[in-house]
């Protein structure tokens, strides 16, 4: 298995709302996840009559309100404060909308994206900065239609209170880069709903259409989807497993249907150590917690149901303590893919795509990988998905017309890339073709046997998919967060059954906050 580990560290960097710290990077779906030929913008290939071309194709438009902007910024840890007071309404132009989804849509001939603009212009919301790439989702933006970037950074950290700020100030940005869908956010009100600004029929949404109406909110869509893939794969050294005399790999018992956790913890106390200097398992995030098939919080859109006392995740919590310093101690997640990559770590939990570094690179033919253990014998096995999402629009943005285009403009470039994981070839759409991509992917790294191998995992049994969307109810800044009893069972040794209720208030009164 020689290029796993060649994989994207860019995007993970996106998708890792990590609970240990890490800050996604910008969600650029031809820089992240995308390799490009050389050449800058001018050497951009483009077909007959499609440059540069602002025009709506003759659509029927319609006026519609966009929303007010707020002059009241509440702080992400005073959620519940919404602005109250109405400086103004933003009018934006939308598309005659379709009457129901096509049943049928073909992404390689599927057309790009127009709409008529009078402002070129568009403030660009984000953490990072504008990647100077000439296939960047921007650039191909500022090259088709004119349009320039005004970027305002937001400090990671204090992200959507500084948005809130801006807004408050009269100063809204017009697109705001996500990472994933929020209550916590929401509840701020710092975003418009796009329902009267873009055709959500339109077949250009097929893709992710269940995805936006599993995230409403309140009943209105604020965040449409770019793409949906497998989050989390279990990595071990097989090496490591040989030295140290380990009988049976997670490869094997994962083909005899024995992969649990009781299975894994056996496999870890090989590695147990008085000094600690070996660890058995090292986890990137609060991943395995999506073994448990229970969601934190059942949503409607508006009422909830808080789930944290469901048995599952006792169980899993009560295995944490017992493999943390209160049990045999071979389990960390300090630096979990620097030790991994540097030996010290036997197995790692991770997002897919972490394992893209130089680090890596000296262990690569020792790496094999297998989904996530099951929780017993009798529980089916989880694949935790993760729904990334598009561009979202300010609310009091200025310029919608220009940020629903931003929007529909980056969902066709993604078109054809929701399956269940990048190990998989993706398909070609229509953007590809016209701007000459390189549509790379983590199948680009994998050898004629590691992608045989990754198929077989696929097929082998029944899956539930998951996702780990409890980030978003908890995460103050809307992308860090542990999930509740974490570290207190791993870190400190605290038995579960010790912090269950307090755990249990505290949160029940964020949701109550969010939610009213």
């Amino acid at each position: 298995m020689k290029k796993l580990l060649s994989l994207c560290l860019a995007v993970i960097m996106l998708v890792g709302l990590a609970a240990c710290g890490d800050k996604p990077a910008e969600s650029d779906p031809l820089t992240s996840d995308v390799t490009t030929t050389t050449g800058d913008a001018a050497d951009i290939t483009t077909t007959a009559g499609d440059t540069a071309d602002t025009t709506a194709g003759g659509a029927e438009e319609s006026t519609t309100t966009a929303g007010d902007t707020p002059t009241t910024a509440p702080t992400a840890g005073n959620t519940d404060k919404k602005p109250t007071a109405d400086v103004g309404k933003t009018t934006a132009t939308t598309k005659k909308k379709t009457d129901k989804p096509p049943a049928n849509y073909d992404i390689t001939t599927a057309p790009m994206p127009k709409r008529t603009l009078t402002n070129k212009e568009l403030v660009y919301y984000q953490w990072e900065g504008i990647v100077t790439d000439s296939k960047s989702w921007d650039s191909l933006m500022k090259k088709q239609f004119g349009i320039t970037f005004k970027v305002k950074k937001g400090n990671f950290y204090n992200y959507w209170s500084s948005l809130a700020m801006l807004i408050r100030s009269g100063d809204s940005p017009d697109i705001v880069e996500v990472s994933k869908f929020s209550p916590r956010v929401m509840s701020m009100d710092v975003l418009q709903p796009v329902d009267d600004i873009l055709d959500l029929n339109d077949g250009l949404w097929n893709e992710t259409r269940e995805t936006m109406e599993k995230y409403r909110w309140k009943g209105k869509v604020y965040h449409t989807f770019l793409k949906t893939e497998m989050e989390s794969w279990f990595f071990y050294n097989t090496k490591m497993m040989r030295n140290y005399g380990v009988k049976k790999t997670p490869k094997e018992l994962f083909l005899e249907d024995n992969w649990t956790l009781e299975e894994c913890k056996k496999i870890m106390d090989k590695f147990a150590t008085k000094d600690g200097s070996i660890w058995g398992l090292s986890v990137q995030n609060c991943n395995l917690m999506a073994i448990a098939g229970v969601k934190l919080v059942d949503f409607d859109g508006t009422n909830y149901q808080l789930n944290l006392k469901d048995p599952k995740f006792a169980t899993i919590l009560n295995w944490i303590h017992s493999v943390g310093v209160a049990g045999n101690n071979t389990m960390q997640c300090n630096d979990p893919v620097g030790d991994f990559c540097n030996e010290k770590c036997a197995m790692l939990l991770t997002p897919t795509h972490v394992l893209y570094s130089e680090r890596a690179e000296k262990i690569r033919d020792d790496i094999d990988w297998v989904p996530m253990p099951k929780l017993d014998k009798d529980s089916p096995y989880y694949l935790e998905m993760y729904e990334m999402p598009n561009l979202a629009i300010a609310k009091g943005a200025k310029n919608v017309e220009g940020a629903a285009l931003a929007l529909e403009f980056r969902r066709w470039l993604y078109l054809g890339r929701v399956q269940e994981t990048d190990y998989l070839q993706p398909k070609i759409n229509a953007a590809v073709k016209k701007y000459k991509l390189n549509v790379a992917a983590a199948y680009d790294h994998l050898d004629k046997d590691e992608v045989a191998w990754t198929q077989e995992i696929l097929k082998k049994y029944d899956y539930v998919y998951t996702d780990n969307d409890w980030i978003g109810w908890l995460a103050e800044n809307g992308f860090i967060a542990s999930f509740p009893g974490y570290y207190e069972t791993l870190r400190e040794g605290k038995p579960w059954s010790s912090l269950v209720e307090t755990e249990y208030n505290r949160i029940n009164a964020l949701l109550k906050a969010f939610t009213a």
